[in-house]
Order: structure tokens, then sequence, then C-alpha cells
């Protein structure tokens, strides 16, 4: 087989793109792959460094520049020192692995930067990554346990990159959607992190994971610092009480207290007392990079037996040993430099970005922790992760929030929230709250056709907050839908457990509670949310049931509540859901539609059978007569009904039209005609003309539906409605020229 030079360049492409897709978040499973052995992170690294350097094209040179600083930084500082090294090889390998380790955070910030929307992709991987190495973990224990004779915890299992990644593990649920499951699988996740860090006895990563969950809480939740304080303290002592002698190993209450600490620290004072005592020649720029270990009076533990180490268990000794002042101090720089901004903006931030940066600040603490006794300031879990969680860190405060590209983004990113260990941190549109302004919740929960009658009501809200973070309280099937309003920031999930089910009402009740809202828009005004108001946001100013006013409608009602909160009702009689719209005109050419063609709606909920209106299929034969199309888009349980109705029946790829597709259908024709269901309203809304058939079941005036070309019929019973009745109905309102076919 012949490879032409336009296969090769197709094929490079082809990897390119995969690279910007998928290729970029390897770094969130290099975790998982370190809990496997060397060989195997080894492989997935280096892979990943190579298929980097084949989409470096791709990518902005000055984002490649502004996010390879640090990197460039510390080369340079590092770099003399290996001239000053005994093993001059070793300390070279060491200082280009090093750089190659921090390159991951340089290209993370560079695709970020290409496209800001990847940010939310990152953080879903984060989560992934962690429940993959909490997994791996607990396989490796129990592979552990069965096969070695001398099972040692603390020596066996690798828990180091599990704890950097545990606040991402719980990251997830911080946000919306917050029910009860979500966090029942968060602290279920969290509590099984905490088993495995006691259980493998190394103090140093339990300390880390403690500092982590203190950080994760102080940032991500609003939990006091008293309460904090206390389940550290719990978390302390249910350690000690599960695995007390192993974490109590070497304390001997006798001796002077530097032998009693050093003895708990397993010899770590003696070495940092060793440095000291026998500084490099050069203090200036050290011995070498990976030469602190030729120098045995330092290394060496006498209390230990003469045991003697790599390196010298503590970030900065180690930096400045090995790569003298010029080293630690540019190293102190940098890490000081890196975190200051998002520490200072942290409160200015977004909310989104907010609950972001503080997952990456928690993850760092635990990084930094982790090498004040532990890894070495050249280790791959400080060079890969810190590098690459402060890179997303300036990321965050240099972005605006990241949004995705208009309606159709908006509709996909909302879509993925609903897969489960997802971020869930990502605002659904393009509207940029200001810090200081006022954050909204609308509480709307149903039905459908009332949730779209919401438009102007949101559209009127927004126009008197403009800069106001705007949040949308709703039931689980109209996530995507609302997910489209341009009118709203962010969606929370509620999904009306019974009130007997206290853990959900506690979940709602805490992720409330953590948004502080400002005012509340209660837009459905039940006794539930009423219940909401009483005891979830007694505090917060309150819109909802207006005194004395009994609405005819919906909107009557919207109209009355704006009014009552001091907003102008401009647009709330006139919702125009024109976002929900998508360009169906090659689905109507494939299916051979013609214009004008006219849109039936013959369904309506199984459950509401008398909403139906019998004769569909011979209006449609009589229109058709008339030389118009008739075109039907059924839901999953209205196809064979659909079927038996003569016209075109749009079909979808999986089987049927979703809201957005059908709401292009009914923008395109030129009437409709349909029973008291969602679409109708949808139809209403668009501000087509058209005409809804009601029986018993209730009044055209009470759903608010009639609009300026949209009008309704009401009789007793929809069987004694006539097909020539409606017919002579739909004529009488057809535009002139298409009623003259």
């Amino acid at each position: 087989m012949v490879v032409t030079r336009q296969t090769l360049s197709a094929r490079l492409a082809a990897l390119q793109s995969a690279f910007l897709r998928l290729g970029w978040l390897a770094p969130a499973f290099f975790p998982v792959a370190n809990i496997g052995g060397r060989g195997l992170f080894n492989t997935l690294f280096f892979g990943y460094i190579l298929w980097a350097l084949l989409a470096l094209s791709h990518l902005r040179r000055k984002d490649l520049i502004d996010g390879g600083k640090c990197l460039a930084l510390l080369g340079c500082a590092y770099a003399p020192s290996v001239f000053l090294a005994e093993d001059a090889a070793r300390a070279i390998k060491i200082w280009a692995t090093v750089l190659l380790y921090m390159s991951t955070g340089a290209i993370t910030y560079a695709v970020l930067r290409d496209d800001p929307r990847r940010i939310t992709q990152l953080f879903r991987a984060f989560a992934i990554g962690a429940v993959a190495a909490l997994t791996a973990c607990y396989l490796d224990l129990f592979k552990t346990a069965f096969t070695s004779d001398n099972f040692v915890p603390r020596l066996h299992l690798r828990t180091v990159d599990l704890v950097i990644f545990a606040p991402f593990l719980v990251g997830y649920s911080v946000n919306t959607p917050h029910t009860a499951r979500s966090l029942t699988k968060a602290l279920a996740a969290y509590a099984l992190t905490a088993g495995m860090v006691i259980f493998a006895d190394e103090r140093t990563t339990l300390v880390s994971f403690f500092a982590a969950s203190v950080t994760l809480c102080l940032l991500v939740t609003r939990i006091s610092a008293l309460r904090i304080l206390a389940s550290g303290l719990a978390l302390l002592a249910l350690a000690l009480v599960l695995n007390g002698d192993a974490l109590l190993r070497g304390l001997d209450l006798g001796g002077d207290l530097f032998q009693r600490l050093d003895q708990f620290s397993s010899g770590r004072l003696t070495l940092w007392h060793q440095a000291i005592q026998y500084p490099p020649a050069n203090p200036w720029l050290g011995v070498g990079m990976g030469n602190a270990q030729r120098y045995q009076d330092v290394v060496s533990i006498a209390s230990l037996d003469g045991h003697t180490v790599r390196h010298l268990h503590n970030l900065w000794l180690d930096a400045w040993y090995e790569t003298g002042f010029v080293g630690v101090s540019t190293l102190a720089l940098v890490l000081i430099m890196s975190l200051a901004r998002p520490i200072r903006a942290w409160r200015t931030l977004p909310q989104t970005q907010r609950l972001q940066a503080g997952l990456l600040l928690s993850a760092t603490c635990a990084v930094l922790v982790q090498t004040q006794f532990s890894i070495s300031y050249a280790s791959r879990e400080f060079n890969i992760y810190a590098m690459l969680f402060l890179a997303v860190l300036a990321h965050l405060v240099n972005t605006p929030c990241p949004t995705p590209g208009g309606a159709r983004g908006a509709r996909h990113s909302v879509a993925h929230h609903q897969k489960p260990l997802r971020m869930m941190l990502m605002p659904t549109h393009a509207h940029k709250p200001s810090p200081s302004a006022e954050k909204i919740l609308v509480i709307r929960h149903g039905a459908f056709g009332d949730i779209v009658q919401t438009d102007g009501a949101l559209r009127d809200i927004r126009a008197r907050f403009p800069h106001a973070e705007i949040v949308l309280l709703t039931t689980a099937p109209f996530r995507k839908l609302m997910g489209r309003c341009p009118h709203i920031d962010r969606i929370l999930i509620d999904n009306r457990a019974p009130l007997w089910k206290l853990g959900a009402l506690w979940a709602l009740r805490m992720t409330l509670k953590k948004e502080a809202f400002d005012r509340v828009f209660d837009l459905q005004k039940t006794d539930r949310t009423e219940l909401y108001r009483s005891l979830f946001l007694k505090n917060t100013i309150w819109s909802g049931r207006v005194a004395g006013h009994r609405p005819a409608s919906a909107i009557d009602g919207y109209l009355a509540q704006l009014r009552d909160a001091g907003v102008e009702p401009a647009e709330c009689a006139r919702p125009n859901v024109e976002w929900m719209a998508d360009d169906v005109r090659t689905t109507l050419a494939e299916a051979g539609v013609r214009s004008p063609y006219i849109a039936l709606i013959p369904g309506c909920a199984a459950r509401h059978p008398h909403k139906r209106w019998p004769y569909y299929d011979q209006l449609a034969a009589a229109l058709i007569a008339r030389g118009y199309d008739v075109v039907t888009a059924p839901g999953p349980d209205e196809i064979e009904l659909c079927k038996s109705i003569p016209g075109h029946t749009l079909l979808g790829p999986n089987g049927f039209l979703n809201w957005f597709e059908l709401a292009g259908v009914l923008k395109g024709a030129c009437f409709v005609v349909g029973n008291d269901t969602g679409p109708s309203h949808v139809a209403s809304c668009l501000g087509k003309p058209g005409l809804a058939l009601f029986g018993p079941h209730t009044s055209a005036a009470r759903t608010g539906i009639r609009r300026d070309a949209f009008d309704a019929i009401e009789v007793a019973n929809l069987t004694d409605l006539d097909v020539q009745t409606v017919l002579d109905a739909v004529l009488s309102k057809l535009p002139a020229q298409e009623n003259s076919v």
C-alpha cells in the first residue's frame, strides 16, 4: 500500500484534532497510571508528550509562551546546578524530566486559552480520573493483600495521587444539580477515600488529605469554620481509633523533645538538621539536581541504623541543597506569584469560576503539604499536578466565565450535565454576571406549557436586573429545554421528592443556602414553594403570591407578581420562544414537505386521553384536498396515531423529533392546529397563526394560550366537535394568499 503525502497529512491532521478533542485530558488519568506502576505511567506520560508535540502547531504561540513562563524560569534557575554536579548525567536527566513534567501545565493552559469552553471538559475528566484512581487503589489493596507474604500498607499502597485528586472526587456535587443521590455518592466516595488513607497508615498522606479537606470546605462549601474544625478533629480521632498504632509509630515519651519529634517523624528532623549542618559547597547553586544522595553525611539517618534516603523530604531544603539559593528562591517566587493572584481574586470571581478555583486550590494544597514532608521538588507529583493546577488557575483568573457559543452550544453543554460524574460547574449562557451583582433565583417546576410561558416574565426580570446572575430552579425533564433559554445563567434541579424524604430536602436546603440568593421570584406559587420560603429562604427578598389577587391565567399571575415586585412587565404577556427553534429545512426537504404546510398536533400526554380530538385524520384529508401539505411530528407514544393521519409524519433519528426540532417545524408552518398540550403552547409563543381545541378539562383563558394570531375553540365534549367547524375556523384564519389555493 502506497502512502502518499496527502494521506500522511490527513492522518497527522486527524491526530492533531484528536489531541485537542480528547488527548489533552490525559493528565487527569496520570494518577491511575501511577498506581498501576512506573511502566504504565511512563507509557502514558511520554505518549501524551509526543501527541502534544504533534498538535502544537494548532495552538497559538502566545498561549504556549504564556503557559511556559514558569517552566522557562525554573528551567533557567535549575540549569546552573547541573554544571556543579558530581554526577552530571543524572543531573541533566532529572533536569530534562522536570521540564517535561512541567510542560503538562503549559500545554493545558494553551489548550484552554484556545477554547475556554473546554474547562468543563477538564473538570469532568478530573472527576472521572479521581474515581478511577480510587477504584485502582482498592483493587491494588486487594491484590497486594492476597499475594504478598509481608504486606505493609504504607510501603505497598500508592495513595499520594488519590489524595491530590480527592477534591475532584466530590467536586461535581458541590454545584447544580444538587440532589440527595449526588450528595450521597459524594459522601460515600469521600468516605472510601478517607478509609483508604487511614488504612495506608502513611501520616504525610493523612495530613495532606486533612489539609485538602479543610481547604475544600472553606472555599467550596459554606460550612462554618467551627464545624470544619470539628469535622477535621473527628477525622483525626477516627484515624487514631482505627489505626492508631501504625499512625503513632515511633512516638516515644522518653528523651528530649528533639529526639521524640525525630523518632515520630521517621528521622526527618535529623535529615533537615544535617542539611543545615553540612551545607553544599556552593550554597548559591547547590550540588546538582538528584545529587544530594551522594552526600552520606546529609542523607544517612543514624537513628535508623544508618539508613540513607535519596532526598531530604522537604520541598525547600531539597531545592536549596540541590539547586542552591538561586533555584529555591526562584521556585518560591513562582509559587507565590502563581498562587497570590488566584487567592486574591477568588472572592471576586463569578460563582462558577469560584467553585472551580476552590477545587484547584484544594488540590494544590494537598500537593504542597505532601512536599513539606515527603515528595521532592523534582517529583512528578509536584511538577505535573501542582504546575497543572496553577496553570488552570491562571487561565480562570485571566478568562471571563466560559460559556457555550450560542443557543446550540448551551443545549449541548446542559445535555452533558445529565450524565453522572460531571463537574456541572458551567453556566448555560453567555451572560456574564458582575461579581457584585444580585443573585436571583426563579422557581418554576413545570409543566411544559407553563415553563414555555415564563419566557416573557424571564425577559422582564432580565431587563430589570441586567447584571444579575439569574438561576432557574426547575425539574429534571426541563433542564435541557431551559438550558437554551437566553434569559437565565444557570439551572438548579429540584425533583420535588416527597416531603417525608428528609435527605432530599436537606440536600436542597444545603444547595440553596450555599448559593446565598439575594432575591427569589416564585413563578410556581404552590404550597411546596411557600414551604421552601419558610424553611430555606426566610431571609431572602421573595416575590410570589400577590395578596388579594386571583389570577385568571398563569401569565395574568406573572403580570401582577412582577408589578408587585417593581418589575415593569413589558414582555410578560408576549412570550417569544424563537430560541427554541432549530433549523429544520433539511428535515422538511428530505421528507418532501412543501410550503405552505399546516402542522397538526393530534396527541397529548398519555395520562390525558380526554384532551385528544379524534378527527385529525379527516381534517388532514380536507386540508390536503385544498392543496396544503400536512405535517405531524409525533412524540414517542404518538407514532402510530400520527401514521394513521394523511400527510407527512416527521420522525427523527431516535424515532421522534426532539423539542427543538419540533419547535422548528412549528415555526415554519403557516398554521397550527392542536390539542391543549405543550406543543400548542410553543406554537402560540412562537407567534404562529393557530387554533387549540379544548374540552371540559379546563378553559383556554385559564391556560393563557390565546395570542393575537392564535385562538381556541372550547366545547363541552371534544367528540362532539365536528370536522367542518374546525376546518371553517382554520380556513378563515389562514392568510389571504394561502387561503386562495
